[in-house]
């Protein structure tokens, strides 16, 4: 987003930007709002592109969290993705373990 203001890019480049989260979007989240990994993964593929989507909508774009469906999904999906209270983590939730991923926090929780 902050290309735009850069001479040495195209113009037709920091347009795209937007578009091409979309589409990475649907790439990673499923219309169910599953996401392609496991909860280990979902904070290396997710959160660049959570991170642009917040940034086109500071920018005034179409807000993508009005439009797209598989936004509200997905945070339905992360959100059971929680552990119970861990004892063995002074009462904290964690990412359940599934896969190659272990016990951990995520900062997508805020």
């Amino acid at each position: 987003m902050r290309l735009t203001r850069r001479p040495e890019v195209p113009l037709r480049a920091a347009q795209d930007v937007g578009g091409d989260r979309g589409e990475t979007l649907r790439r990673i989240v499923n219309e169910f709002g599953a996401q392609i990994g496991s909860p280990h993964y979902i904070g290396a593929s997710f959160a660049p592109t959570l991170n642009s989507l917040l940034q086109l909508r500071m920018l005034g774009k179409p807000d993508p969290f009005e439009k797209e469906a598989r936004l509200t999904k997905f945070s339905e999906f992360y959100l059971n993705l929680l552990s119970p209270p861990e004892i063995r983590f002074g009462g904290k939730r964690k990412l359940v373990s599934l896969g190659d991923g272990c016990s951990e926090a995520s900062e997508l929780y805020g």
